[in-house]
């Protein structure tokens, strides 16, 4: 205790020499961190406005990179990556300075963005447009774009091509194309180019947007949008924007001459890299909530709608592609927090799913790409998304989404209906499963109480249907649903008969390997105790009395009792008072599986009885409860089923 400590900066220190083991960070945001954890470790002579100076100082930097020709650029981004990788970095920083690339430069004023003013953030916004820009056309910065430029701009002219509208760029920039250069799609096959501009993209630009909601700035966003689909399909932002043009928004105006331009033809941007700018929609993007039709609400977002939809729909060379591009639509509607915006793109979703006749090659335990499922579970993000944030979501948009998803269930039903042989070959048994598992959303929010039990009413069919997947997602929307719902009492009876029914019909197939009814049981049974007796005597009577639930084979009979043992245990221990009328017949069984060996069945029902421990034990009226269920925990169980059974 006596010896002198180490300081956590001692060049000594084992933390000084392994730290790069430690943390996992690239090189710029590396560098960056340890310069942030020396001042902050210097106390209070490094204070906010050294950053504030770090700030000014990217800026003027970023400033003069604007005047970068790419074949420069790509030079120093190359040269970027020799210094990471080699071991003189210092020595090399002494002798020459050092200039950085525009990857660089957005990936270190991403660390400074909480220090930047609003209008810093929007000029940085501007500089990576012009970037960006500069990876699509090569001809829009350094000489090649200022030999364009008329005379006049020769006093000021870096402040002057800076100031540029996006607009006069890109058509002073594209009279250097010939016209049998527009329209290629394949353009971009230098190595070095597409490595830095896939560097840009990834540590650059998506660094930079994750770390602030966007600016007012737009232009990169456009830029991104013309890159993912130069020929737009805008049957999407139709209703969306119809009353910005009835009012002639500007930035409305300004966003359909860019996206009714043939600029983004000329593009040197290849399908790979269109679809890593979906991507880093999706993954990136933040948008902030605006009440009105700015910039961003009234500019940038139809824009960007219109081009993933028409990638979705037109240019996706698979279905793995299109949702990656439904999943930035979805990120960039809830986003705005707009009811027209989120309707129309659940609707699009909707509409996919349903029209979509390929038909779907998966199992019960595959594990390849479903595109039906995949769009079930954004139609459920987008409920989420959109409605998680809201004290009340008994909207506009809930109640219309609510009822177009109850119409696409109603005409999937029809077909659905009695034997699975009636169902169409196209169709698949997750097309309907996927709007089960969507719908269950819904009833997190409030809703009227009639619409739940028009649900509930509608789903218990889906309990004694044929498809495994089918029952498996409406007895988990029937759990939600039931969960919520105010008066039980009015659906118990359905419920019950539904299930005796479910119950049958698994027998007859013979497949025990899921227990899909356990959720809804638990619930009705928590929910109605006249369930949960009605229920358990059903289930044990059938399990002693009923040939179709036993079997001579062994290893069936095992597996039924397993079954029927999850059922009992499942009704049983949310209601405690109503399995203490069924513990003699419950004890027999678990005796009788005792003598069979059967180790699961026997947790099943011994969780069932310890359900009723207080009523036993805290009376002491009975304590032949209790040592059962102890004699088989230590004689017939293993080690790690008493362990279960203990918690």
């Amino acid at each position: 205790s006596n010896q002198p400590t180490k300081s956590f900066t001692d060049q000594s220190s084992p933390h000084k020499t392994n730290q790069k083991n430690y943390f996992k960070l690239d090189d710029d945001r590396y560098s960056i961190f340890l310069h942030t954890r020396k001042n902050m470790l210097k106390g209070p002579k490094e204070t906010t406005s050294h950053m504030r100076d770090r700030v000014k100082e990217l800026l003027g930097e970023a400033k003069v990179a604007c005047n970068r020709s790419l074949f420069e650029e790509i030079t120093i981004s190359n040269d970027d990556s020799v210094r990471h990788a080699s071991k003189r970095v210092k020595e090399l920083s002494h002798k020459t300075p050092l200039r950085r690339s525009w990857t660089t430069l957005l990936a270190n004023a991403s660390s400074l963005v909480p220090f930047m003013t609003r209008s810093e953030h929007n000029l940085i916004s501007k500089y990576a447009a012009i970037y960006l820009l500069g990876y699509l056309n090569p001809y829009s910065t350094g000489c090649n774009f200022f030999s364009l430029r008329s005379a006049a701009l020769k006093n000021g002219l870096l402040d002057a091509f800076i100031e540029l509208d996006l607009e006069e760029r890109l058509e002073d920039t594209s009279q250097c194309f010939d016209a049998n250069e527009m329209g290629q799609t394949n353009v971009c096959s230098d190595l070095s180019t597409e490595r830095a501009f896939d560097s840009f993209l990834q540590n650059g630009l998506a660094a930079l947007w994750r770390e602030r909601d966007a600016s007012n700035n737009t232009d990169a966003l456009h830029l991104v949008a013309m890159a993912i689909a130069p020929h737009l399909d805008t049957s999407l932002v139709g209703n969306i924007v119809a009353s910005w043009e009835e009012s002639q928004i500007p930035a409305w105006i300004k966003a359909s001459r860019l996206m009714g331009c043939l600029f983004a033809h000329s593009f040197q941007v290849h399908y790979g890299l269109r679809k890593r700018m979906i991507s880093l929609l999706a993954e990136n993007l933040l948008l902030p909530e605006s009440d009105s039709p700015d910039e961003i609400l009234a500019g940038a977002v139809p824009h960007l709608l219109a081009a993933l939809h028409t990638f979705s729909g037109h240019s996706a060379r698979d279905a793995h592609d299109a949702n990656i591009a439904h999943q930035a639509m979805v990120r960039i509607a809830t986003q705005t927090g707009k009811d027209i915006i989120a309707l129309e793109v659940f609707y699009h979703i909707l509409s996919q799913t349903i029209e979509d006749k390929n038909r779907c090659r998966c199992s019960d335990s595959s594990k390849t790409f479903c595109p039906h499922v995949a769009r079930g579970k954004l139609l459920r993000h987008c409920i989420i998304s959109f409605n998680g944030s809201r004290y009340y979501a008994d909207g506009t948009f809930t109640e219309q989404t609510l009822a177009a998803l109850k119409a696409s269930l109603e005409e999937l039903l029809v077909p659905w209906q009695g034997e699975s042989e009636n169902v169409p070959e196209s169709n698949s048994a997750c097309l309907l499963s996927s709007l089960l598992y969507a719908s269950e959303s819904f009833f997190y929010f409030l809703l009227d109480q009639d619409l739940v039990t028009q649900f509930l009413e509608m789903n218990l069919q889906l309990l004694h249907h044929s498809e495994c997947r089918i029952r498996t997602a409406a007895s988990s929307l029937l759990a939600v649903a039931l969960s919520y719902h105010k008066s039980p009492d009015t659906i118990v009876k359905p419920l019950l008969e539904a299930l005796k029914a479910a119950t049958e019909l698994k027998l007859s197939q013979g497949d025990f390997r899921n227990q899909e009814f356990n959720s809804i049981v638990t619930v009705a049974s928590r929910k109605s105790p006249k369930f949960a007796f009605s229920f358990l005597s059903f289930t044990i009577e059938s399990r002693q009395e009923k040939k179709d639930w036993s079997s001579a084979d062994k290893k069936k009979d095992n597996e039924i009792a397993s079954f029927a043992s999850g059922l009992i245990a499942a009704a049983a221990l949310p209601n405690g008072r109503v399995a203490m009328a069924q513990v003699k017949a419950t004890i027999r069984l678990l005796q009788a599986e005792t003598r069979k060996g059967n180790c699961l069945a026997v947790r099943h029902l011994a969780t069932a009885l310890l359900s009723t421990r207080h009523g036993y034990i805290i009376d002491n009226a009975d304590n032949g409860i209790q040592n059962i269920v102890l004699q088989v925990i230590s004689n017939e169980l293993d080690h790690w089923g008493a362990y279960q059974l203990a918690w």
